[in-house]
């Protein structure tokens, strides 16, 4: 039983305990020495530009654009539910029934010498 005791904690340090530990240095070692090294890169000290309109003058000759709308009643398709089918009367339709079964005939017997003909072929 301690064999088998040692065996399990090996595997739970093996599988739990170095990917655990691995993970947290990668997360709080290495990832903010490479997040700092990105930001470095960024320059900030440049403020974007602001694009204002050419030509106000031109903007307001264009005006609203001229649109008609109109309306019309759709015809809506008829609600009538179709007629319904006359019911089929058990006696007058055709009884159903299984398929004939194939009667194939027997399978042949295998032959007392175990399986071989007269000529000697199988």
């Amino acid at each position: 039983m301690r064999q088998n005791g040692g065996a399990i904690a090996v595997a739970f340090v093996k599988w739990v305990v170095i990917p655990v530990g691995l993970a947290a240095i990668g997360f709080f070692l290495v990832g903010p020495k490479v997040a700092n090294s990105f930001m470095g890169r960024v320059d900030t000290t440049t403020k974007p530009t602001v694009v204002e309109p050419a030509e106000e003058k031109h903007n307001k000759s264009i005006g609203e654009p001229k649109i008609e709308v109109t309306a019309q009643k759709v015809k809506q398709p008829s609600r009538r539910r179709p007629k319904p089918k006359p019911p089929v009367d058990p006696e007058q339709s055709a009884p159903v029934s299984d398929p004939p079964l194939d009667e194939s005939p027997e399978p042949p017997t295998p032959e007392p010498d175990g399986g071989a003909t007269s000529d000697g072929t199988l």
